[in-house]
């Protein structure tokens, strides 16, 4: 069911007074307030914006190229085939075909930096000359046994091929630079 209470049907209602009102207003007050509002400007910086005015010159490329020259820099590298048994016996027969210029099953060649190899392995690689055969050599990991494929020489990646990678590394710090000092 449905009740319909018209307003004009409602007529014992006084209007109130002033001091009612007042009352009235100061016990809900919060009701009454404007939420606080702040003007802000605000401004978008993107690195793309900064970047256009950013110039490295190539005496800066260059200098920055020769002062982090190792990080262009590979060492000297070793490609090795390796053969990894779990017997010396075993390690002793591969050692044999390694040197008869066989191919032992379960050869596995890859090239290695200095760093990259066991300690006990490293020496004795970087050592030998191409085309030796290193071991049986005692690991944990078991007996090995290396022939040097080839010797691979430090390298170092030219300055005009980082040219263009240096080039953007440094805009990019120089815009995030000028970015925080704006």
């Amino acid at each position: 069911k449905i009740i319909l209470l018209k307003n004009d049907g409602i007529t014992d209602v006084t209007k109130p007074t002033d001091d009612q009102l007042e009352k009235f207003y100061e016990a809900n007050k919060h009701d009454y307030l404007i939420p606080e509002t702040r003007t802000i400007t605000m401004a978008t910086l993107k690195a793309d914006m900064v970047k256009k005015n950013v110039k490295i010159s190539d005496e800066q490329l260059r200098a920055e190229y020769d002062k982090n020259i190792a990080s262009f820099t590979k060492p000297p590298r070793r490609s090795v085939q390796q053969v990894v048994s779990s017997t010396e016996d075993e390690a002793r027969k591969v050692a044999e075909e390694m040197k008869a210029g066989k191919t032992p099953k379960g050869a596995d060649t890859q090239e290695y930096e200095e760093k990259g190899l066991l300690p006990e392995i490293a020496g004795p690689v970087f050592e030998a000359k191409e085309g030796a055969v290193v071991g049986p050599v005692k690991t944990d990991l078991g007996w090995h046994v290396l022939k040097i494929v080839k010797l691979l020489p430090e390298q170092v990646t030219p300055f005009a091929q980082m040219k263009d990678k240096l080039r953007e590394e440094m805009e990019n710090i120089a815009a995030t630079d000028e970015m925080y000092q704006m």
